[in-house]
């Protein structure tokens, strides 16, 4: 025995077809949502954490200019201070020279 098709019943079903191929597609897009929004957390975690890394040498960089600054402060002054001590050493020199 075979059953009789009525075009009500195959445009219902036809109906029915579309809606599931609509949920199907709703959740596609979905899940597409989903994996890109995760992935773009990942990547924006991973630059905040290349910009830190950055920030991080720059202050080290900062700091070494100022303790090379402060060296070469402290060079000038050890310099004008053994110029000042060959001077005496020579003018001392020089009387004990004259004196003999």
């Amino acid at each position: 025995m075979q059953r009789i098709s009525f075009p009500q019943e195959s445009a219902v079903a036809a109906q029915d077809e579309r809606r599931r191929d609509d949920r199907r597609t709703f959740v596609a897009v979905i899940m597409t949502l989903a994996v890109q929004t995760a992935a773009a957390l990942v990547w924006a975690g991973s630059a905040n954490e290349r910009i830190t890394q950055i920030e991080r040498r720059a202050s080290d960089q900062a700091d070494l200019g100022e303790r090379v600054a402060g060296i070469e402060s402290d060079a000038r002054h050890i310099r004008r201070s053994l110029d000042r001590i060959e001077r005496k050493l020579e003018h001392l020199a020089a009387r004990s020279h004259a004196g003999d």
